[in-house]
C-alpha cells in the first residue's frame, strides 16, 4: 500500500471500516495511554457514523463510554411528530451549563 499515491488500494475504505476496524483501536489507544475507564466522545457527521458503526460491530466498548455529544447530524428527522418534534425547536435554546462537559476524544 502506498499513502503517497493520490488514489489506489490505500485510500479504499468507507466510514464502515473506520468503525469496525479503526475507532475500536484508537478507543483502547486512548483509554491505555490515559489511564481511564471511560471517555467522553463529541464526534461530527462522518465521525459519529463511524462511532455509530463502531457500537453496532462491538456493543461491549459501550461501557468505556460515559457520553457521546453528537453534532451535524447523520439524519434528519423532518418527519418526526408528536411531543418529539415540538420539543426539538427548545434545544438551541439549552443553558450553557447543559452543554458543556469535559470531553477527551473527538471522533
Amino acid at each position: 500500500l502506498f499513502p503517497d499515491d493520490l488514489k489506489g488500494p490505500f485510500w479504499n475504505f468507507t466510514w464502515w471500516e473506520m468503525g469496525s476496524l479503526d475507532l475500536p483501536k484508537v478507543l483502547k489507544y486512548v483509554l491505555d495511554m490515559t489511564n481511564q475507564n471511560k471517555l467522553q466522545i463529541v464526534g461530527h457527521s462522518q465521525g459519529i457514523t463511524a462511532l455509530y458503526v463502531m457500537l453496532d460491530q462491538h456493543p461491549q466498548l459501550a461501557d468505556s463510554i460515559s457520553l457521546v455529544s453528537a453534532m451535524a447530524p447523520i439524519a434528519y428527522n423532518s418527519h418526526t411528530r408528536g411531543l418529539l418534534s415540538w420539543q426539538a425547536k427548545f434545544l438551541a435554546f439549552l443553558p450553557v451549563w447543559a452543554t458543556v462537559s469535559n470531553c477527551q476524544l473527538f471522533v
